[in-house]
């Protein structure tokens, strides 16, 4: 019984001083870690969610949790360090000027395409202002080889592999979502071959030219992040004869590309900031403009020989569009839209005249997509446009047309948040148009086989 009473009595004694011990453990922890000076006990003071980027952890310490708040572990996207690939289609173009008193500007290319490889840096200011640099490297191949009336080739030239660095200046639209614009230099093999006159040389040398772009790129992954872009890129005037009198010719070329872009600094996808979600199920107004790039095919059926001439035309392009959207699930999307285009000045000249004009369009389009999160959507397109084509110019005695045509229509896109009801929009499509006839004699006729390439930027409207 002594015994049993010495055992509480010594119990009594040691528990105050046991509680002391604790308290004295948190304040030496506390004096040595100055962040747990503020902690918040989870059964009595919830903490409150932690902002973005930032990591919650608990420390338990003598049985009393403390919950604490470390420094942003996630970066934005294209912050850091990055390397990636990119793939797509270019379309040089060849703009020739003739020194002879017609002045006959030709206009001409074929589409190719490129892939190549890149690395870059990049950091974001005040979490909206972006900076970054690209080095990049690409093997591509648009031809040249524009045939006169009786399909004689006279040369033959080549916009071949590249090289450039470039500057993108940006906005962060949220931290897993980026809005850059692109500035560089550009070094090109551009090569000029003469058929028909033994008597010149291959002209080959490796250009300068100026490169402006657009894109957007969003996280996918932690580490891996998807752009859509396009970049137009003029290079430096040359003189070069052709045949037996001297010419100017001006190489341009139009790149549209996917890259997929590995970063070194992981993100979170998920991430959108206070960005809102977007009303996808909601019917909605937009518009966009973009660069739009028609090549026409121009095949002549002469008797016994068929020659492929390729002429090509570029300018801008506005549309407007009405559509509705529904969200099926937490992925699944799908939305459908009829649109009108006004395309400005798009078409391939000879001689100050055009052989091709695309005049206005209408269409309508399926847009199935994947709900990436709740302010950012990745989708493609699949139309229908109707097109109307006219020539002001005769060919080989070609007589003038005036064409309504029917094409299909093949697109990707983002559409991201900038408020409940506004979003950014960034699309490429490419349209493929049936061929139309035009004939001159029983033996001799004329097929053109118009395609269009377009990147475009634009705002919708969701209701």
């Amino acid at each position: 019984m002594r015994i049993k009473n010495l055992t509480i009595a010594i119990s009594l004694a040691i528990a105050p001083a046991m509680v002391l011990a604790d308290n004295s453990n948190l304040s030496n922890a506390m004096a040595t870690n100055p962040e747990l000076g503020s902690y918040q006990s989870s059964s009595l003071n919830p903490a409150s969610l932690p902002e973005y980027g930032a990591k919650d952890t608990s420390v338990k310490m003598n049985n009393v949790v403390i919950d604490q708040t470390v420094d942003q572990v996630f970066a934005n996207v294209g912050d850091g360090l990055a390397v990636g690939t990119q793939a797509g289609l270019t379309s040089g173009q060849e703009n020739t000027n003739f020194n002879v008193p017609e002045k006959d500007i030709k206009t001409y290319s074929l589409p190719g395409a490129s892939v190549g490889i890149h690395v870059g840096y990049g950091n974001t200011f005040t979490n909206q202002f972006y900076l970054g640099t690209e080095a990049y490297a690409n093997l591509s191949n648009s031809t040249f080889a524009p045939a006169n009336s009786a399909g004689v080739v006279s040369a033959k030239s080549i916009i071949g592999h590249n090289i450039g660095f470039a500057i993108l200046p940006g906005y962060q639209i949220s931290p897993s979502s980026l809005f850059y614009t692109k500035l560089g230099l550009n070094l090109a093999q551009i090569t000029t071959t003469p058929l028909n006159n033994p008597s010149q040389s291959t002209y080959s040398t490796w250009t300068p030219g100026v490169d402006f772009g657009i894109g957007y790129r969003q996280a996918l992954s932690s580490n891996l992040s998807l752009a859509l872009e396009y970049d137009w890129i003029a290079y430096n005037a040359k003189i070069r004869q052709v045949q037996t009198y001297a010419t100017t010719s001006r190489f341009i070329q139009n790149l549209f590309q996917l890259s997929l872009n590995y970063q070194f600094d992981s993100m979170d996808p998920s991430a959108t900031g206070s960005r809102p979600a977007l009303s996808l199920d909601s019917p909605y107004v937009g518009i966009t403009a973009g660069r739009k790039v028609e090549t026409m095919n121009i095949v002549l059926n002469n008797g016994s020989s068929t020659y492929d001439d390729p002429w090509t035309g570029n300018g801008w392009t506005e549309k407007v569009k009405l559509g509705y959207g529904h969200q099926f699930n937490s992925w699944f999307y799908l939305g459908g839209e009829i649109f009108a285009e006004a395309n400005q000045n798009i078409a391939p000249q000879s001689l100050g005249a055009s052989l091709s004009r695309e005049g206005n369009s209408f269409g309508f389009s399926l847009l199935p997509g994947y709900i990436i999160n709740q302010s950012n959507l990745f989708y493609g397109r699949f139309g229908v446009i109707h097109t109307k084509f006219s020539n002001d110019f005769n060919i080989g005695s070609a007589s003038q047309f005036n064409v309504n045509k029917l094409g299909y229509q093949l697109g990707l896109g983002y559409e991201t948040a900038l408020t409940q009801c506004l979003s950014l929009i960034a699309e490429y499509d490419y349209t493929l148009y049936s061929a139309f006839h035009n004939y001159v004699s029983a033996s001799k006729n004329f097929s053109y086989k118009p395609t269009d390439q377009l990147f475009s930027l634009g705002l919708n409207y969701r209701f």
